[in-house]
């Protein structure tokens, strides 16, 4: 520090005067050290000062620091309150698609008893038309053989009754 160095200057070129019989004036050797105490006063003064304005620089830094701190923490907690309200939209959204896929498949399922209900009672109808229609079919034949056993036997007595 300049300071610093100007004062052991001063000191090195100190020349006190001198006493008529041995010694130094001392009211000399006095107003020197006057002189040395206000130098260090000041030094002291101007980095006392210094000292007072880093104080105040880190205090405002520190500030800065803890609303940049607090900025950052509010900003989080509203991306977590965001991240949150989204998340149980998209649970609600999510929740509401699988209640309509539901009730869709039981609609479906529903349907598909109701179709195959249908689909057993025409079975059913056709099976007993069917069974109607063969038993017809034999009777039909039945008494179509009895009819032609009977043409028959009218033919095989018609010829008899020729031929006699």
């Amino acid at each position: 520090m300049p300071e610093f160095q100007e004062i052991a200057r001063y000191i090195e070129n100190i020349e006190f005067r001198k006493k008529a019989f041995s010694g130094c004036d001392e009211e000399d050797v006095m107003q020197h050290i006057s002189v040395i105490c206000t130098m260090y006063e000041r030094v002291i003064s101007k980095l006392t000062e210094e000292q007072r304005t880093r104080d105040e620089d880190a205090r405002e830094v520190k500030e800065e620091y803890k609303k940049k701190s607090d900025e950052i923490i509010r900003s989080i907690s509203a991306i977590d309150a965001y991240r949150s309200h989204a998340m149980k939209e998209a649970e609600e959204e999510a929740e509401q698609i699988l209640k309509q896929a539901r009730e869709e498949v039981k609609k479906e399922e529903q349907r598909i008893r109701e179709l195959n209900a249908k689909y057993q009672r025409e079975l059913d109808l056709h099976r007993k038309k069917t069974a109607k229609l063969r038993e017809e079919g034999s009777r039909f034949c039945e008494n179509a053989r009895e009819i032609i056993k009977q043409i028959e036997e009218l033919s095989d007595d018609s010829k008899q009754q020729e031929n006699e």
